[in-house]
């Protein structure tokens, strides 16, 4: 039986994980919450200003793979603290950009320290926890993306109605500071107190010649990265765009655009509680991922007709497409690594998958803007009713080689 003392780590681990990650949350969403304002100031276009998110994008999943494949090799505790520490410094440097072109470059670089952060977080709760332990995990880091999400919009609004869109990023340089001091801290003590946890490997396929094959591992990533960059693409363009979509479409204040965006966060955050339930009576992340695919596709299609005729409704869809997107985020970036460390290394798999979700985001961030640039909204629209659906039906015929072949292997 577990001692008061185990429990105290376990907890510190999970409540200082989600800090560090919901405080590099707000320290990214920051820009796409305040672009609005950015462009409006600036004069900036939206394509050249959704480059800015763009090169924080390349970057973040450029070096998570690079992070995801190193990150068995670094001190995790020192790791995450330069990481957070620098992305503050990023933070607090990006108001005194002259403008988009300069605030690129410095996002580019908050891209790169904070790509170290998720994998080895995977990593040292993949040490830590047991497999009772790693459930409550995903359930815990589900929500650090929403309420990230949530504070940076929330504060863009608020200080963007007042004061103007700097003090958003003056707000997040603070805050991850002190997520960096407590990390150091907090990590050190759970390192001292808390014994690692034994993981049973299974045993790969064999193949013809008697030896283990990874190739079915292999089969199964390469679809797991296609649904990886559907999502990213989606769930990132959403954020990044309804903003301005709202204020054009409704005529709405910047402000006001961005507080009602706010309602998106909150509803995904039900997406990763929704996955789990659904988990329990369909226990195949595949599958899952197909369903909220085709559900967030039948959403998507909604909108296009809905769209300009009913701005509570087109509110009220949007939520649920990044309610499902999240779903599918939750499964994918959280479930899959931790079920996947009996075949190999959870840090890796987070990094590397994640590193495909942001392959999606950089191309969203750039491409949605560039079309509604030129073919309006409805283009935009359309394009992501498109990927969502192909997504899905894609993932859905798949789902049945996922089940026979992998769902032995990881115990789903």
């Amino acid at each position: 039986m577990e001692d008061k003392k185990t429990r105290k780590c376990v907890g510190l681990l999970l409540f200082l994980s989600w800090l560090a990650y919901t405080a590099a949350n707000v320290g990214r969403m920051n820009y796409s919450a305040s672009m609005v304002a950015v462009i409006e100031e600036t004069g900036a276009a939206k394509d050249s200003a959704g480059l800015v998110a763009s090169f924080f994008f390349f970057a973040y999943g450029a070096g998570q793979l690079v992070n995801g494949l190193l990150c068995k090799r670094y001190r995790t505790r020192i790791a995450v603290f330069a990481a957070l520490a620098a992305s503050a410094a990023a933070n607090l440097a990006l108001p005194f950009c002259p403008g988009v072109e300069v605030m690129k470059y410095v996002w580019l670089g908050n891209g790169i320290v904070q790509s170290l952060l998720w994998s080895s977080l995977v990593k040292l709760q993949s040490e830590y926890l047991s497999d009772r332990d790693v459930g409550k995990s995903i359930i815990v880091m589900s929500t650090t993306t929403a309420a990230g999400t949530f504070i940076a919009y929330g504060l863009s609004a608020l200080f963007v109605a007042f004061v103007g869109w700097r003090p958003t990023f003056y707000f997040a340089g603070g805050l991850l500071l002190a997520a960096a001091v407590l990390w150091f801290f907090g990590v050190g003590y759970v390192q001292k107190n808390l014994p690692k946890f034994e993981v049973k490997k299974a045993e790969l396929p064999v193949n013809e010649r008697g030896k283990g094959s990874k190739k079915t591992v292999y089969v199964a990533l390469a679809f797991i990265f296609l649904f990886a960059v559907a999502n990213g693409f989606i769930k990132d363009g959403v954020t990044a765009w309804v903003p301005n979509l709202l204020k054009e479409t409704y005529g709405l204040e910047t402000y006001f655009s961005i507080i009602l965006t706010l309602i998106l966060p909150l509803i995904s955050i039900l997406g990763a509680v929704a996955a789990r339930l659904v988990h329990r009576k369909l226990p195949n992340d595949v599958l899952l991922c197909g369903l909220f695919y085709l559900a967030g596709g039948g959403i998507t299609g909604l909108i296009v007709w809905l769209l300009t005729k009913s701005l509570a409704a087109t509110i009220i869809l949007f939520a649920l497409v990044s309610c499902s997107m999240a779903a599918i985020n939750n499964v994918i970036t959280s479930s899959m690594p931790f079920r996947l460390r009996t075949v190999g290394d959870s840090g890796a798999y987070a990094g590397v998958i994640n590193t495909f979700c942001y392959v999606g985001s950089t191309l969203s961030s750039y491409l949605l803007g560039a079309m509604a640039e030129r073919n309006g909204w409805n283009t935009v629209i359309i394009l992501l009713l498109a990927v969502a659906s192909a997504t899905g039906v894609i993932a859905t015929a798949f789902s049945p080689f996922w089940h026979k072949k992998i769902s032995p292997l990881i115990h789903e």
